[in-house]
């Protein structure tokens, strides 16, 4: 048995869980609609994506967000709780529930998805982008959400380990919601998921079993912002995937080359990021807050600059646009509108499958040298396949089978340190030229 279903099973036999599932009335669901369960993914972007989901169903289904309970992995910190407290006031969602839930292998997962459809109606397994829809009783309903989901199968049988299969498809995570459940899943309703204000301590028993009060306010970070010799425009930067410099990670070298040309042109940086992380030479930094005052950073700031991850989401929500290196996961899912999509190993690719976002200029700096990892090493490159299959692993970056090894500072998904930071600086001179030319209008 795995850790997180020994979590998970904890938590299910956990008094404060049995009440929760034996009691819809505390939920203050009414007894005369349909009660529906989303199940969010482990991450803090993935959750994000989960509140959209949540407000494309309050939109349909009679009682509105009244009627949704989100359920999402306890990580030890307030960030999912801030994001559903500022969803539950928008309306999207009537109750939130924090548990130790299994990520990555479904099979693990299918546990606590089996405990939970008995207390509700639906329950949507939003693990990933590819949703499955359970209902109780409407065989009707079941069999027209299993044919929406049957073009996708493979994909949510595999996830994450056959995740380059969403290459392929070449769908927003949006869309791919939207095509598994058949509701209206807009990116634009991520600013139901991003909060400005910190969302209060929850109660002693919602805390679960092996985490205390105690240790989620050590580990949230400051609730409230230091003070900040606001200089405008600034550039908020980030390196990390989930704060914890794991995969995703942009190399130092990176990171280090963009901020000296955005700082060199003018634009002072902000490094925001979890406390303890990697110090980056930004003019300033402010390391360690909660999410709702690095969001605030956020809304003031021109852009942010980040590699693929969840703090894109939030910048999304707050109408900011953002800089996104992308490395193992596949750019055509998760990126977002209106940003700077940096795809990864473009010298593979024919000139016509780049994406619109980079200019003729951008593309002449990236292609030309082979930079395509010859190892199939990610999500973009062939995918995580299952651990028997030692043969796909990652050479530069033993074990690949455990998700949590990092991305060596080898990987040649990113682009070049000089290449990155001169494609970065001509984006955000750009939106400094078209800001100055608004704010003259």
């Amino acid at each position: 048995m795995s850790d997180a279903v020994r979590a998970a099973r904890e938590w299910l036999a956990n008094e404060a869980a049995q009440e929760w599932l034996a009691n819809a009335s505390l939920l203050g669901w009414p007894l005369e609609v349909h009660k529906r369960i989303v199940l969010a993914e482990q991450g803090c972007g993935d959750t994000a994506r989960a509140i959209t989901l949540c407000g494309a169903i309050s939109k349909t289904c009679a009682g509105g967000g009244r009627v949704i309970t989100l359920i999402s992995h306890y990580d030890g910190t307030m960030a999912k709780r801030d994001m559903a407290e500022y969803a539950m006031r928008c309306g999207f969602i009537g109750d939130y529930v924090e548990a130790p839930t299994p990520g990555g292998v479904r099979l693990e997962r299918g546990e606590l998805l089996a405990a939970l459809l008995p207390h509700c109606d639906v329950l949507y397994d939003a693990m990933s982008p590819v949703v499955k829809t359970y209902y109780k009783d409407d065989l009707a309903a079941q069999a027209l959400a299993d044919s929406r989901l049957a073009p996708y199968g493979a994909i949510y049988a595999g996830y994450p380990f056959d995740s380059w299969r969403l290459w392929h498809v070449r769908r927003s995570w949006a869309d791919l919601m939207a095509a598994t459940t058949g509701l209206d899943v807009r990116a634009k309703d991520l600013a139901c998921a991003a909060p400005l204000e910190c969302a209060p301590l929850p109660p002693a028993a919602a805390v679960p079993p092996g985490g205390s009060i105690e240790d989620l306010a050590a580990s949230s970070g400051l609730a409230e912002l230091p003070a900040f010799a606001e200089a405008r425009p600034y550039v908020v930067i980030h390196r990390g995937a989930g704060g914890d410099g794991r995969n995703k990670t942009m190399p130092r070298a990176v990171a280090n080359a963009i901020i000296a040309r955005l700082q060199g042109a003018g634009f002072p940086c902000v490094q925001v990021g979890m406390k303890g992380e990697e110090s980056l030479p930004t003019q300033w930094k402010m390391l360690g807050l909660r999410l709702p005052l690095t969001n605030r950073l956020i809304k003031g700031a021109l852009c942010l600059v980040d590699n693929e991850g969840f703090l894109p989401h939030m910048a999304k929500g707050l109408d900011v646009p953002a800089a996104v290196l992308f490395s193992v996961t596949p750019y055509e899912v998760y990126s977002l509108e209106g940003n700077l999509n940096v795809p990864p190993g473009l010298s593979a690719y024919r000139k016509e499958e780049l994406p619109r976002d980079l200019s003729p200029a951008h593309l002449k700096a990236l292609v030309g040298a082979p930079r395509q990892c010859p190892h199939a090493t990610c999500f973009w490159g062939g995918g995580w396949t299952w651990p028997q299959n030692a043969q796909r692993e990652c050479r530069l970056s033993m074990p690949m089978y455990n998700l949590h090894t990092p991305c060596p500072g080898e990987c040649m998904n990113f682009p070049r340190p000089d290449d990155a930071a001169r494609i970065v600086a001509e984006w955000v001179q750009k939106l400094a030229a078209e800001k100055r030319g608004a704010d003259a209008a």
